[in-house]
């Protein structure tokens, strides 16, 4: 499992902003890997996060100063050695790659859309998260290789509590993955289990059930 060493750990935001008022609707930690590149390959949802009502203080606040209002929002940022939030970007959108119209539905119940065109047509809405699932999305994060096999869904899904596979990966030769652009076509599987250390633990084996040569 690859994380991003020295700088802290690095979440992303899904969240709305309606009336001046930040809802928080998911924190979800990444997996990045090593530098230089260090590009996320995954995300945990896990609820239980320390620093929560930091992370929560610190986007209200920066909210606060920017004026930023009545959208959808998403974010990113590390947290530091001594437990603080330091914001790398903030964004007045949704985020993407599968994330906020699958993950985050997946995960809290929300879909942050819908609940945002029912606030635009005056009708009730809701950013309060309706479950706490803890799961991970993996991408396929293979590099300077050529897979020959890939694992059926149906014998994945005997072994694990897996909630979506989808892999469109072909006969080209995968390279360094340096960006998003070099494996978000390629596909993802999530997985749901109540131990990070589970979900790291089956990813992982998952990904060695695909045959490959270099």
């Amino acid at each position: 499992m690859k994380t991003l060493s020295g700088g802290g750990i690095e979440y992303g935001i899904d969240g709305a902003v309606i009336d001046g008022i930040f809802y928080l609707i998911l924190v979800r930690e990444k997996i990045l890997t090593s530098y230089p590149y260090t590009q996320c390959i995954g995300y945990f949802s896990i609820n239980e996060i320390k620093n929560k009502d930091k992370i929560y203080d610190s986007l209200q606040k920066s909210i606060n100063v920017l004026k930023i209002n009545n959208c959808l929002f998403h974010a990113d940022l590390i947290i530091d050695k001594n437990n603080e939030p330091f914001i790398i970007e903030i964004s007045p959108r949704p985020s993407g790659h599968n994330l906020h119209n699958h993950f985050t539905i997946l995960s809290t119940g929300v879909d942050m859309l819908e609940e945002y065109l029912n606030y635009v047509l005056n009708k009730p809405y809701n950013f309060l998260p309706k479950q706490n699932k803890n799961l991970l999305m993996r991408f396929f994060d293979f590099e300077n290789c050529q897979i020959t096999k890939i694992p059926p869904f149906e014998k994945i899904k005997e072994k694990y509590n897996i909630l979506d596979f989808k892999c469109n990966i072909n006969n080209e030769k995968l390279l360094v993955v340096k960006d998003g652009h070099s494996i978000i076509d390629r596909g993802y599987f999530i997985i749901e289990n109540k131990s990070k250390n589970n979900l790291i633990k089956y990813a992982d084996e998952i990904l060695n059930m695909f045959e490959k040569t270099n």
